[in-house]
């Protein structure tokens, strides 16, 4: 039976008709792609775009400090360290994990 089912394979018709197409060859050819290199020696710049190219920036007036800020002698603010052994306490309440039995 095996041999009779591989035979009758070529009469088998493709679903929804996507076989209609079979015989489409894809066309193309009609978009050309250059392989030319464009030549820019002739090319200048914008108006006015190198009228001042020699220019450097100025400022100078404008001094950054890198000395680095001390913060010895600092104290800090008014009773924040009134408390400072504080340690939190709770535990008082206490949880039960019993299960309650309904009669």
């Amino acid at each position: 039976m095996a041999d009779n089912s591989s035979k009758n394979v070529v009469y088998v018709k493709s679903k929804i008709g996507s076989m209609d197409n079979y015989d489409h060859k894809a066309g193309g050819g009609t978009t050309k792609v250059y392989d030319k290199n464009e030549n820019y020696d002739n090319v200048k710049s914008r108006a006015g775009a190198n009228d001042n190219i020699d220019h450097k920036a100025g400022g100078g007036t404008t001094k950054v400090f890198d000395q680095k800020t001390s913060y010895e002698g600092v104290k800090s603010r008014a009773g924040a360290n009134d408390n400072i052994n504080h340690k939190a306490g709770g535990g008082t309440t206490k949880i039960l994990d019993e299960k309650t039995v309904y009669k």
